[in-house]
């Protein structure tokens, strides 16, 4: 449908934002992400190999002004890939996962394109690599898909490069997708398997707890009050629908959290 929706959560009842037929050239939607400084919605637009669409396939970074639901930019990715998540700095500076490519893009306060911001050969991989990502205590965390990893990132003055680092986990991830903050040292994580799973980090190395297990292939997590809540996205029903059957009415999940 290519549609973003606008949830009330005291009505429960979702209204139609932006869709493809207001918005040229919107293709899936892969990530959310909602600037409240900015009054600015960003969201992820790529060819999911899910749908048909007529015309280009260009894989971009779409901004739209909350009040209106207007277009406000569009950011092509360079060279392509797959927009997949994001997250803010302190300093405004949007982070994008791109999931083909080995590399963090960045969109910098003021500017006009993308830019690569971090780029390793530890983020590549077939499949589905970077996925979910966060900031927290001045530091990126991202998660790997198809290995089940969890990358710390720090940004050290006076240095053009990054320090990368593996954090070393109690178990690998089971399909890691959305990530997000909970305290100073500790993440919340969806796991495609269905599991929403707490994430304690100790230096270089981390506990997980599972908090809820049997959700329906969860892909991301928006925490508010004290309450996560959990998209099932039902992917396999989508990709695979001969083997898992049609998919159930579509539904939030709200679980709390500590």
């Amino acid at each position: 449908l290519r549609q973003i929706l606008h949830l009330d959560l005291k009505t429960h009842k979702s209204t139609i934002f932006v869709d493809h037929t207001t918005t040229d050239g919107l293709l899936s939607i892969t990530g959310l992400l909602v600037d409240q400084k900015q009054n600015l919605l960003y969201a992820c637009s790529t060819d999911a190999g899910v749908a048909e669409f007529a015309g280009a396939k260009v894989t971009s970074l779409f901004a739209f002004d909350l009040r209106t639901a207007k277009k406000t930019a569009q950011y092509p990715f360079p060279e392509g890939g797959f927009c997949n998540d994001m997250t803010l700095g302190p300093d405004g500076t949007l982070y994008v996962t791109d999931t083909y490519k080995p590399r963090i893009l960045v969109l910098r306060p003021g500017a006009k394109t993308l830019a690569v911001g971090v780029e390793n050969e530890m983020f590549g991989g077939d499949g589905i690599n970077l996925n979910g990502i966060t900031w927290s205590n001045d530091q990126l965390y991202v998660v790997k898909s198809n290995s089940g990893e969890l990358f710390r990132i720090s940004f050290v003055q006076g240095k053009n490069d990054p320090l990368i680092s593996r954090i070393i986990l109690s178990r690998p991830l089971q399909f890691p997708d959305g990530l997000e903050i909970l305290s100073k040292n500790t993440l919340i994580v969806v796991e495609g398997s269905g599991n929403l799973t707490e994430i304690t980090i100790n230096g270089n190395e981390a506990e997980l707890e599972l908090i809820s297990q049997g959700l329906d292939v969860p892909t991301t997590v928006e925490i508010i009050e004290g309450k996560a809540i959990v998209v099932q996205a039902q992917l396999d029903h989508l990709f695979d629908p001969e083997k898992a059957g049609a998919p159930l009415p579509f539904a939030l999940k709200i679980i709390s959290v500590k």
